[in-house]
């Protein structure tokens, strides 16, 4: 029998499939590149400023109001409500008009005053991470300046010089570095992770989407079902799957990096090359998972519901290593728990493709599995359409 399914033929026709179907086309080619455009805007600022947070003062002294002018001086925080009790800062909170609530309580002054170290009471909204980062930090490094100056003036009561004070309270001199992330900001820390969960994201929905549509109509596959004709297919359709992620990778690292000043500090050569078998792992569990959905619907459901736990195991959100050991060999079948942890230090990190070895090797791996499963299931479908005919 003439083998009409050649890689070449199976190409042209999988991407003739993908521009006739408009749910495909919106998620190969608009919606990858709208999510990626939109969440790089989201967290283009990385870092808020001038947080608005309200203080309640129940000690009216001096020394609290030095310590609000001290929290309305930091660049995190702006001092914007001074409600007269701790009910009406609440009301304030919950109609979104302060992010935090600083507690200045009555014996504040009392406590300086007899040498003690006050405590101060910060309320925050843990509900967006960036807020409650920075009223945190600006309540911390306030208290922590004025505790400083209170033991300070104790010391040199008792007749040290303030040299002598400050190497006492002081005693070993922390030097802290940040590498990479030198201001914290959220997007740099975030868009590497979501760059590659969009991309697993919305191929595996096009893939399923046109998968259940030609399993809906047995339309899927054609011939006789031999090893050949199956090694055609799945590598026709894994190669316009793969040109799309390719398409969409382009983009990311020349168009939306760029353009939201986002590093890059990888070598390009290096990032493709790691990101090859990633495409390919997830064009290969695309196909292979064609066979869990039988209607197109279906498809958008599964991998929509499943998308936050998946960018959950990649570990960015939470440590590998805290994982229960079930969660742990899940991850190692995800293709994208391998792919944020090369982006990132690809990309960010500046490392080489040689110093992620272990990675790619994983990758690879991943890709070789998958690949292997879809060869059994498209072998197996070819030969039970063979049989009906």
């Amino acid at each position: 029998m003439k083998n009409n399914n050649s890689i070449l033929r199976v190409f042209r026709n999988e991407f003739q499939k993908m521009f006739s179907d408009r749910a495909v086309l919106a998620s190969f080619f608009v919606l990858s590149v709208l999510v990626a455009v939109l969440y790089s805007y989201v967290y283009s600022r990385e870092i808020t400023t001038e947080t608005p947070i309200a203080v309640v003062d129940e000690c009216r002294t001096a020394e609290s109001r030095q310590l609000i002018r001290m929290l309305d001086a930091t660049e995190q925080v702006a001092v914007t409500e001074s409600p007269a009790d701790f009910k009406a800062a609440e009301k304030l909170f919950y109609n979104q008009e302060v992010k935090g609530i600083v507690l200045i309580p009555k014996d504040f002054s009392e406590k300086i005053y007899r040498k003690e170290q006050p405590s101060v009471s910060g309320y925050y909204d843990v509900s967006y991470f960036p807020y409650y980062k920075q009223v945190y930090k600006a309540v911390a490094t306030t208290v922590a300046y004025l505790n400083g100056g209170i033991e300070l003036k104790g010391l040199t009561a008792q007749g040290m010089s303030e040299a002598q004070a400050s190497d006492t309270m002081s005693a070993i001199k922390a030097e802290s570095v940040t590498l990479f992330n030198p201001n914290a900001g959220y997007g740099m820390f975030l868009m590497p992770m979501v760059f590659m969960i969009i991309i697993q994201t919305l191929l595996l929905t096009g893939i399923g989407l046109l998968g259940g549509t030609q399993r809906e109509k047995g339309i899927a596959i054609s011939g006789n079902g031999s090893l050949l004709e199956t090694l055609h297919i799945v590598l026709g359709k894994a190669s316009s799957y793969l040109v799309v992620g390719l398409l969409y990778i382009s983009i990311v690292l020349w168009i939306v990096i760029p353009s939201f000043n986002l590093p890059q500090r990888g070598n390009l050569t290096d990032i493709y090359g790691f990101l090859l078998p990633y495409l390919l792992s997830l064009s290969f569990l695309g196909l292979w998972l064609v066979r869990f959905f039988k209607h197109r619907e279906d498809v958008v459901l599964t991998i929509s519901f499943t998308s936050i736990p998946v960018a959950m195991l990649s570990g960015v959100s939470w440590p590998v290593e805290a994982f229960p050991s079930v969660l742990s060999y899940l991850a190692e079948l995800v293709p994208s728990t391998h792919a944020v942890k090369g982006f990132v230090a690809l990309s960010q990190s500046g490392a080489k493709l040689s110093e992620i070895q272990e990675l790619y090797t994983k990758m690879w791996l991943l890709c070789l599995f998958y690949f292997v499963l879809t060869m059994i299931f498209y072998h197996r479908w070819g030969k039970q359409l063979e049989s009906k005919k």
